[in-house]
């Protein structure tokens, strides 16, 4: 009798160890956000690409990339090594990133990976990654910027701006510094 409880004890500790060494396996894989400007789907490469679009007879903003990959299901676009204009009046932003993702329809692009930009004016904006809003014509940060200009420095958890970085709008922590 006193050997059946023996077995079933180790029976017991030796299911529990492994229900623990299950548990800590699974526990240790926590799935990653997914990058939307990494290439998914079986993908139509371009080398050396522009694109652009025109809104009443007046340029809203161009895109060149050393390499551009189009889903033609989807009609997602992919770019690598990018440089993207934006075209507001007589002000022109020169943005460039490692990579970006167009929606199919066109209505948004994410640039990833290290985003910096210039503007006619002087103006000096990073980012980690920033979202073009084409129907708004709006710029946004899921994370924290710095914006320098002439005459103020200017850094935040997040920011809104138009997209020649004129009209901004700080969020979190913001801070602004006078020169």
């Amino acid at each position: 009798m006193l050997k059946n409880k023996k077995i079933l004890a180790l029976a017991v500790i030796i299911l529990l160890g492994l229900c623990g060494f299950i548990w800590y396996l699974m526990s240790g894989t926590t799935p990653q956000d997914e990058d939307p400007t990494q290439p998914k789907g079986n993908l139509v490469t371009f080398d050396g690409s522009e694109l652009k679009e025109v809104e009443n007879n007046q340029l809203v903003w161009t895109l060149r990339a050393k390499s551009m990959k189009l889903n033609p299901q989807t009609r997602e676009l992919y770019a690598t090594d990018l440089e993207a204009k934006y075209y507001k009046g007589d002000t022109v932003m020169t943005v460039t990133a490692p990579r970006g993702h167009m929606a199919g329809d066109r209505s948004t692009f994410e640039l990833a990976g290290g985003v910096k930009a210039v503007n006619t004016e002087g103006a000096n904006f990073t980012t980690d990654s920033l979202v073009f809003d084409n129907k708004k014509h709006e710029l946004t940060s899921a994370g924290a910027f710095t914006l320098v200009n002439k005459d103020v420095t200017i850094t935040g958890d997040k920011v809104k701006a138009d997209t020649v970085l004129e009209k901004i709008t700080a969020l979190g922590h913001a801070k602004l510094v006078k020169q």
